[in-house]
């Protein structure tokens, strides 16, 4: 027997149903919809007045079903779940794509794999077979979309039939095994039967319920619905009234009695509803609607201007419920039928505003550390390893290198491109000029540890070729040699002690489902013989489309849900949001492979239901939508956005509109920022201050309800104010470091500080990126590669080599019989063919020449240093040079030629070095030297920038080779710039070396002194203006150019004020100083080039970010 009892939503449905069942003996069994068995075990407790429930069992049609085939036996067929399902559809797709006409280049995507899983299903659940699917399409053009959508529809659902026949049954089969078994059930014979919170189900469903209405004692059937045909909102239940019709079908056909009533108002009502929220359930789909007669403040509406501020009027008007109430949490839910999108940002927000909720949605696992490993493990086993495989195997978590020691190794494999194999193979690649970075051996062994168990299990997974072999692997890899279940276990207690009780909630889950998987794959592809990629695609498919339902993990918390999950129930306060066109009701998607126009087809020809249609769900939502209206008891928040975030306009849902139109006299307020509630926004500490700081970085007037709130955070949260004050007040700006501080930093356990002049001119350039790169090391991960830098050190070591070569310790270098003057082209060329060739081989342990490129850069480098060569013996031959100094060191050190220059700081420091080149001239007085220093970049001696401290290294040379028992006096400085001029350089003759354009082209770049003896030893023979430096001949003599010519009294005062400057810097450094700062000159600024920004955030934007202009001076940053 059938009995339906139609209740509307002020009828305390649950009242009715409890009290029959307290009055029923025998068998009791309460049919309810998945997710709504908890919210039913919680109402019969509080219904039935019982702390257990012993005679009463609730269910869902699936586990009643279970509970059957206990009874009667299992099936002898293999149990395929949902994800089975969709990893044999993804299999059957791929092996059929080339029968695909409509949907080939979808085919393999997970969304479509979904898509196709639900079709299927409607299939089934509709009585669709593939031969019935089959004779349906002949129905249709042969010519429309719609047959191409069904041909491939039948090529895949065929195949998915032939795979499963006999083998398996799927989740959705499972129910013709449930309504066969209902039949052999002698349980179901006793047993009363109650069913509640569905409007409407699939064929196969209802066949269920249809043999318990056979076999059973009673059902009882409650639908929401009025028996009433004049009732105004009639139109509301026609699905309950389609529904009640196929049962009374249904049951004439198996001989049933059906009986309908209508549960009256005058016993059930609900008692404790507000008079004006009672009115909605009876107004709100009612037309015409009867307008209320007086405002009502328990219905709230507001307009607000898009999806954070409406988040956070609502979490405002929770707070005040909260404070101003005895409300508890759990007696609040959220509804928004943007879950997906909005649901993230209502949490976030209640959460600023210390409002624990829970959101009550499925999430996905794609994203979890564990799903992560399984994928990369199947890329890892790929005939080419990859970086991203390993790094990602790292970062999992489930490796044995502690995070610091993954993040060096990164860093590394990054910095020198470690591709593919090179992980096999001992790491050998390093940055000989940078001391900051670990030793290789150390970043082998961690190589090692990182790559052995990958190595593993590639040789263990690359043995075997079948399916359930390779499955077998991985799960015992995962098990034995990673230990993932001890350390998930790990996980879980640390994520429960810091509070991340869903998280931990996840992973507790989440092996269980990983071996369900590896079950259901090994179920369908058995002993068949795959590629380990095949396995990876499968598997992440069957990831894809996993979905992992949460319960919350404390009952004090406030829902946040949408309309058809999250079954509510009578409440006492319900918000809406995102109450708008489209979204309430949620608009008719075109998610499905066949749309509802074709399903309405298909309908009209055959009268063969296709699936729901959307007419059916629409009205499936707005009964869902009345009965989430009327389960408010005391208060109702309702709003909608006015914009996307895009800044489109939105416009409210019709159900939005009703509202105000039977509540005509209540005020549609706006948002907390809008309306002039502003005071809400000084509940919470942290919102106060945000608010307060928002209007003084506007330079608003605060009002004397905000300045009252602000003097009580500085009073009552003072590290709340001190923190926002600090960020109101935001500037670009490092503080100094003690003295004892920049010690440790600088010196560690030595007494003296040792800097070079490129140092020395880092630091002039920026304290600040002096102190990231030597004081805490900040680690520059930037791909290492090939550059000026690299070639410039080559050049130099060419230079060097060639230079030592043609010098002689007896025989001056402007000899006639010195190798600088007669040495050929050919023989110079061999010399440096063999010099480069040596070079390249052992700089940088050769590997920057180990790319497809490599010979091309060392034909680039020989051009280069043979132009360059050329040009340094023109120029030597030019002028007059009694001896010549390479790569000469001064410093502490017995070997150094020249002694360190001493800087009396605050510590004492010791400025050392290499010198490029030193020239000595025999004068007739004295000896001299000059300084040249050869440079691959494109600077250019600026002695502006020399004073103002920025280009500090030829006047630092020169003060070295100046000073000390060789002593002489300063020549010059200079710059000989290494670059591809691409002159056309002829062999042969020594002379042909002494080519004019050569000369003119590597001019040197620098100052000298203004004597006769220099500027001959520079060039002796020119009639106008000399090729090798800036000097011009009149017949009055050499003309004096100020900008590269100094006499003696204003080279030594130009080296007295460098030598100030660089005692200045010197006690900067020392004293602890690392301003933000940074220098600028005709040459450029220090940020152009610097990585740093990042951390410093120099901008000229913003106050206080200004650049230096000297060190010569007292200027000082504004």
């Amino acid at each position: 027997m059938l009995n339906i009892y139609l209740v509307r939503e002020n009828i305390d449905k649950n009242k009715v149903i409890f009290e029959q069942i307290k009055e029923t003996s025998g068998n009791k069994v309460l049919i309810v919809p998945d997710q709504y068995t908890l919210e039913s075990e919680k109402n019969a407790f509080k219904y039935l007045g019982k702390s257990a429930v012993i005679d009463l069992e609730i269910l869902s049609p699936t586990r009643l079903g279970y509970k059957i085939l206990k009874e009667t036996g299992k099936p002898k067929e293999i149990l395929l779940d949902k994800y089975g399902r969709q990893m044999l559809i993804y299999n059957i797709i791929k092996q059929n794509v080339d029968k695909l006409t409509h949907f080939t280049k979808l085919a393999g995507k997970s969304g479509f794999i979904e898509l196709v899983d639900e079709q299927i299903g409607e299939f089934q659940q509709y009585y669709i077979d593939s031969a019935k699917l089959a004779e349906l399409i002949k129905t249709v053009d042969d010519k429309s979309v719609l047959y191409q959508k069904l041909a491939d529809l039948l090529t895949i659902y065929s195949e998915y039939e032939s795979q499963i026949a006999k083998k398996y049954i799927d989740t959705k089969d499972i129910n013709e095994i449930f309504i066969e078994r209902a039949e052999q059930s002698t349980s179901i014979a006793g047993t009363d039967f109650w069913i509640s919170e569905y409007d409407y189900m699939a064929p196969k469903n209802l066949e269920f319920i249809v043999r318990l209405i056979a076999r059973g004692k009673s059902v009882n059937l409650f639908l929401t619905g009025d028996i009433d045909s004049t009732a105004r909102d009639y139109e509301l239940f026609d699905i309950t009234r389609k529904f009640i019709y196929k049962l009374q079908k249904s049951c004439d056909t198996i001989g049933q009695k059906c009986v309908i009533s209508q549960i009256s108002d005058s016993i059930y009502a609900v008692t404790d509803k507000s008079h004006a929220l009672s009115i909605i359930e009876k107004e709100i789909f009612s037309y015409p609607p009867i307008p209320y007669s007086s405002s009502a403040s328990d219905i709230v509406l507001h307009h607000t201007k898009n999806i954070y501020t409406e988040a956070e009027t609502a979490a405002v008007f929770v707070r005040n419920l909260l404070s101003e109430s005895n409300y508890k949490l759990n007696d609040i839910a959220v509804i928004c039928n943007d879950i997906d999108n909005m649901g993230p940002v209502i949490k976030r927000t209640f959460e600023e505003y210390g409002i624990k909720c829970f959101l009550d949605k499925n999430r996905d696992v794609l994203h979890n550390s564990l799903i992560s490993l399984n994928l990369t493990l199947m890329q890892a086993a790929q005939p080419k390893l990859t970086t991203a495989a390993v790094i990602s195997f790292l970062k999992s978590g489930f490796s044995d290198l502690s995070r610091a020691d993954i993040e060096k190794l990164e860093n590394y494999v990054r910095k020198y491109k470690i591709k593919g194999n090179m992980w096999l193979k001992e790491f050998y690649k390093t940055d000989l000029n940078a001391k900051l970075e670990p030793e290789i051996a150390e970043i082998n062994v961690l190589r090692d540890m990182a790559i052995s168990p990958l190595i593993k299990f590639r040789a263990a997974i690359n043995s075997v070729k079948s399916a359930r072999e390779k499955i077998e692997i991985l799960y015992n890899f995962l098990k034995l040699d990673l230990g993932v279940p001890d350390k998930l276990k790990a996980n879980i207690r640390e994520y429960e002690n810091m509070g991340l009780t869903e998280i931990a909630l996840e992973n507790s889950q989440i092996w269980n489902i990983i071996i369900n998987l590896y079950e259901q794959l090994a179920l369908i592809l058995k002993d068949e013989e795959v590629e380990n990629e095949v396995i990876e695609e499968i598997l992440k498919s069957g990831f894809a489309s996993i979905k992992m339902g949460m319960i919350p993990s404390t009952s004090d918390q406030v829902l946040i849900g949408n309309i058809q999950r999250s079954r509510i129930g009578q409440i006492p306060v319900l918000l809406i949001l995102a109450a708008n066109d489209g979204i309430l009701p949620l608009s008719a998607t075109n998610e499905t492979l066949i749309s509802n126009d074709e399903k309405t087809q298909i309908l009209n020809v055959t009268n063969i239901e296709f699936g729901e249609l959307a007419q059916a769900k629409i009205a499936e939502e707005n009964l869902a939508i009345y009965r989430m209206l009327a389960a408010p008891l005391h208060k109702l928040f309702v709003s909608y956005e006015e914009s996307t975030l895009a800044g489109d306009s939105m416009k409210p849902a019709q159900i939005f509109l009703r509202l105000a139109e039977i509540f005509a006299k209540n005020r549609i307020k706006g948002d907390i920022y809008s309306s002039g509630e502003n005071l809400n926004l000084l509940s919470i500490p942290t919102k106060t201050m945000l608010h307060i700081a928002s209007k003084l970085r506007n330079d608003d007037t605060l009002t004397d309800a905000e300045t009252a709130a602000l003097f009580w955070c500085i009073k009552h949260e003072k590290d709340v104010y001190e923190k926002l004050a600090s960020a109101l007040k935001f500037e670009v700006k490092a503080a100094k470091l003690s003295k004892d501080d920049a010690h440790k930093l600088y010196l560690g356990d030595k007494i003296n500080m040792r800097l070079s002049p490129s140092r020395l001119e880092k630091y002039a350039a920026c304290p600040f990126a002096y102190f990231l790169t030597y004081g805490i090391k900040v680690a520059d991960i930037s791909p290492f590669a090939l550059s000026g830098r690299h070639f410039g050190d080559i050049y130099h070591s060419v230079a060097q080599k060639i230079s030592e070569n043609l010098n002689s310790d007896n025989i001056p270098v402007s000899s006639p019989d010195s190798r600088w003057m007669n040495i050929t082209s050919d023989e110079l060329s061999a010399i440096i063919d063999e010099t480069i060739e040596f070079e390249t081989k052992n700089y940088q342990n050769g590997f920057l020449f180990d790319e497809a490129d490599g010979p091309y850069k060392i034909e680039r480098i020989r051009n280069v240093c043979l132009q360059v060569i050329c040009a340094v013996i023109a120029q030597i031959r030019s002028g007059q040079i009694e001896k010549m100094l390479c790569e000469t060191t001064f410093g502490n050190s017995i070997t150094a030629t020249f002694p360190a220059i001493k800087i009396d700081a605050n510590i004492p420091i010791s400025i050392e070095g290499k010198i490029d080149r030193v020239d000595i001239i025999n004068g007739a007085c004295a000896k001299y030297c000059k300084i040249v220093d050869y440079k691959s970049g494109f600077t250019k001696f600026d002695k502006d920038s020399v004073l103002a401290g920025f280009q500090l290294q030829l006047a630092i040379y020169l003060k070295a080779a100046t000073s000390g028992s060789k002593a002489t006096k300063p020549a010059g400085m200079f710059y000989f710039h290494f670059s591809d001029k691409s002159i056309s350089l002829q062999s042969g003759a020594t002379n042909e070396l002494s080519d004019d354009d050569l000369l003119k082209e590597y001019k040197l770049d620098g100052i000298f002194l203004n004597s006769e003896e220099i500027v001959n030893s520079l060039d002796s023979d020119f009639s106008r203006f000399s090729k090798v430096a800036s000097i011009q001949k009149t017949k009055d003599g050499i003309k004096k150019n100020d900008k590269y010519m100094l006499d003696e009294i204003e080279f030594d005062d130009f080296l007295s004020s460098v030598n100030a400057v660089i005692s200045k810097l010197c006690e900067r450094l020392s004293d602890g100083n690392i301003e933000i700062y940074p220098g600028k000159t005709g040459n450029g600024d220090a940020c152009e080039f610097c990585h740093f920004n990042s951390i410093c955030k120099f901008d000229k934007g913003l106050p206080n970010c200004t650049y230096r202009k000297s060190w010569s001076s007292n200027q000082t940053k504004k």
